[in-house]
């Protein structure tokens, strides 16, 4: 079996070339000191921008910080407000629930005072207690997002 028109991959006329195995090394553009320059400028402008937002958030903590100060009294005010317009609600409440007993005494548990107490014998409502006539869904909501 003999081909016909086959020709063997031959090397180029001369040989091929040197292989490249030494290393190119790079030319470097700039020096040692001018890099450590570079390196130490940018560091100084970062730490200067650092130092000045720094600043700037401590003076915006300090002005909220003030104004939650200032109004604290305002919110402290309508939070009594409230309290006592609920602790009113539940006193007419519990007279017009209780208007039909004779001895019953509105604002009494068992004969001792329950709404004029002194400021050392007052005692936190719980929750159930003190939406005992309102709306739960409503209520239970307001008072768990405090």
């Amino acid at each position: 079996m003999s081909r016909s028109g086959f020709r063997q991959d031959m090397p180029p006329t001369g040989g091929y070339g040197d292989i490249p195995y030494k290393k190119a090394l790079q030319i470097p553009r700039l020096k040692g000191y001018t890099k450590i320059a570079i390196a130490t400028g940018i560091t100084l402008a970062g730490m200067y921008v650092c130092t000045k937002q720094i600043q700037m958030n401590s003076r915006l903590r300090w002005e909220e910080n003030d104004a939650r100060l200032a109004t604290w009294p305002l919110v402290k005010a309508e939070q009594d407000r409230l309290h006592l317009l609920q602790v009113r609600k539940n006193r007419d409440a519990e007279a017009e629930l209780m208007k039909n007993i004779p001895d019953w005494k509105v604002g009494t548990y068992y004969g001792k005072p329950i709404y004029h107490n002194a400021p050392e014998n007052h005692k936190a409502y719980s929750p159930d207690e003190y939406y005992v006539h309102s709306d739960p869904k409503k209520e239970l909501r307001s008072y768990y997002s405090n």
